[in-house]
């Protein structure tokens, strides 16, 4: 049996480490992966009905944005504002393409093979 010395010892212990833990996830020091996904699918049966769905996802820095081509048809995921900072290239069906956003801003983008698909990522 532990004398109640040594549990006070323990219980201060578990105490100041779940204190620790608090401020890291307060101050953001404790990087908790993040991930969102987002369909590239077909609501039609031409390629003129394909989209990102959702066409806007809102997420926090730090996010892994996933990218999922559900459709037949091959698609990219390339960014226009600002231009250059993600491309997947061409994307076949059920491939995937994913991007860490770490700073804030919109950026928005769309599928070089069908333009009139349109997506954005907002972090925030």
């Amino acid at each position: 049996m532990q004398s109640p010395h040594t549990l006070n010892k323990v219980v201060i212990l578990a105490g100041a480490a779940s204190a620790l833990a608090v401020v890291l996830v307060v101050a953001g020091l404790a990087y908790i992966p993040k991930t969102v996904t987002v369909e590239i699918g077909n609501e039609g049966t031409t390629p003129d009905a394909a989209l990102f769905r959702p066409g806007t996802v809102n997420v926090q820095p730090r996010t892994t944005v996933i990218w999922k081509n559900t459709d037949a048809s091959t698609h990219t995921v390339t960014s226009t504002v600002p231009t250059g900072v993600f491309d997947s290239g061409v994307m076949g069906p059920r491939e995937e393409f994913e991007f860490m956003f770490a700073t804030e801003g919109t950026f928005d983008y769309y599928c070089k093979v069908h333009p009139i698909m349109l997506g954005k990522v907002v972090v925030q």
